[in-house]
């Protein structure tokens, strides 16, 4: 740690060193690996089809923790918390108002960005 370059306010200069980086970072690039090898893109279709059934299925706990990873996975992680209310999703299902030829494709290019 004697080689640890700092400017005057504490923050790390240039020609820092760094550190070792993610010890286990070779480890979880074989589990990585050996798990795209081991699924076909049916299989992962299938798993997503399971969380997209959980959504909207009459478990609320499932049903949000299933739309949290779905959202997690395509946009990231939220900044900040938001108050979730579960009760909402035992209610009955409100089918989406249909969308306009011009709001698919918005929404098209937007996933497409995921």
């Amino acid at each position: 740690m004697d080689n640890i370059i700092r400017r005057q306010d504490g923050r790390f200069d240039v020609g820092n060193p760094g550190g070792p980086g993610h010890p286990q970072g070779p480890h979880l690039a074989a589990l990585r690996a050996a798990f795209a090898v081991a699924n076909t893109p049916a299989d992962i279709e299938r798993l997503v089809a399971r969380l997209y059934n959980l959504v909207h299925g009459p478990d609320a706990k499932a049903s949000v923790a299933a739309a949290d990873l779905i959202m997690c996975r395509l946009w990231g992680k939220a900044r900040e918390s938001v108050d979730v209310d579960v009760t909402a999703a035992a209610r009955p299902h409100q089918p989406l108002p249909d969308l306009t030829p011009d709001e698919v494709v918005v929404l098209s290019r937007v996933l497409a960005r995921s």
